[in-house]
This record gives C-alpha cells, sequence and structure tokens, in this order.
C-alpha cells in the first residue's frame, strides 16, 4: 500500500477513534492509546504555542499509532505527503513534541527549499562541522570513513546505522558536543536542518544560535 492508500484507509477507519485540530485545520486521528500523563490536547496546544501556524501549511493530517512502515525503519515518526505518522510510544510529552516538530521541519523543507539550501550557507556549516568530527572520530580510533566520506550531505542508512552502533550515539554526543544540537543532526544534511529547527521550537531557541548560526538566521528569516 503506498503512502496515499495508507492515509486513505486510516481515515477511512477512523470512525469512533479520537480527533482533534491542530490550527482548526489539521486533523490530529489518535488510532491508539497514549501513555498515562500524555494528552492530545495538551500536546496540540503546546505545538500552537510554539509553532508559527504559517510553517504548517503543507500539513493536512497527523497519525498517532501503531504503523509497521514506522517499525520496520525503527522510526518514531515520519512525515510523506502532507500527513505526520507518529508512534503512540513515547516516553513523555516533550518527546512527543520534539518528534511532530522534527516532521514539520522536513515539510518546510519542501515549501521553502531554496530559501534554506539555495545560498548553500546552511551546507557549507554543516560540513565544516562534518569535517571536525571526522577529526574527532579519526582521533579516537574510529577510522572506517575516509574524509570524502564525510563530505557527503545526504542521508545514508549505513553511516547512520554506523554512528548509533558503532560509535554509539551516547559517546557521540559528548564527542561532538558544540557542533551538534544532537548526533542524529550529524547523519544528513537534512537532519542537521531538521534537528537544530526541532530545538529551535521545542527546546532552547538561543541554544540553536549559539551551535548552528545560519540555521538560526534562516528560521528568522522565514518567520519575517
Amino acid at each position: 500500500m503506498n503512502d496515499y492508500g495508507v492515509k486513505t484507509y486510516i481515515k477511512q477507519t477512523a470512525g469512533g477513534l479520537q480527533q482533534e485540530l491542530l490550527f482548526n485545520r489539521i486533523i490530529v486521528y489518535q488510532q491508539n492509546p497514549l501513555p498515562d500523563g500524555i494528552e492530545i490536547k495538551n500536546l496540540i496546544q503546546s505545538i500552537e504555542e510554539k509553532v508559527p501556524q504559517f510553517l504548517c501549511n503543507d500539513i493536512d493530517s497527523i497519525f498517532v499509532g501503531q504503523f509497521s512502515f514506522l517499525k520496520e525503519k525503527d522510526l518514531e515518526a515520519v512525515y510523506e505527503n502532507g500527513a505526520i505518522y507518529i508512534s503512540n510510544e513515547q516516553d513523555n510529552e516533550q518527546d512527543f513534541l520534539s518528534d511532530i516538530v522534527h516532521e514539520i521541519a522536513h515539510s518546510v523543507e519542501e515549501i521553502y527549499p531554496l530559501d534554506i539550501y539555495g545560498d548553500k550557507t546552511i551546507e557549507n556549516e554543516f560540513l565544516i562541522k562534518r569535517k571536525s568530527m571526522a577529526e574527532i572520530l579519526n582521533a579516537h580510533g574510529f577510522k572506517e570513513y575516509d574524509m570524502a566520506s564525510y563530505a557527503e550531505t545526504e542521508y545514508s542508512v549505513e553511516f547512520d546505522t554506523y554512528l548509533y552502533q558503532h560509535v554509539g550515539y551516547e559517546l557521540l554526543h559528548t564527542l561532538l558536543q558544540g557542533l551538534f544540537v544532537s548526533p542524529y543532526g550529524a547523519t544528513s544534511l537534512r537532519e542537521y536542518f531538521a534537528n537544530a529547527f526541532e530545538e529551535f521550537y521545542a527546546g532552547d531557541t538561543y541554544y540553536v544560535k549559539s551551535i548552528s548560526p545560519a540555521i538560526y538566521r534562516k528560521i528568522i528569516d522565514i518567520q519575517g
């Protein structure tokens, strides 16, 4: 079943399931129960308070529940063709908020691709950080990838798996502190942007300014 088919099927079978509205337009479908202490209405209120409404113009629905395609790829959430799909299995409301805002970032990339990446300031910032990352990992004995591999901007499952399983995100968080908002932002140019966007709206705005000034300026420009 393709993405459109998944979305249509869920909508057709959503009768009787909890539905809420984000910004009085985006339908939030709750397919499965949420953990104790997490309320959809509270989550919606947090998003509306933190994220400008126009940044969600490309989103028409959010589906919360158990989705096989998320589990198969070991993902918490994904944005596809106007819809955000997010697992209902979250540790707390902040994790829920962060995951949704992260996927909003990927929708924003599709609305403003030239504004975000056209002048290559974010790409250049990312590549400088990747070069530093390569030097740090090499100095700590992680030499499986050459410098050219760190100059790639596209997401690689193989490279992400290497960072996650071989190096370990916990160690990366220590080694790359001051370079990336979190280790996942090091996996690709798009995740670098989305990771910082997530922190800007769901975390510490001024931490983004200190860590990723090019992204901070872009977000401010888009807001303006």
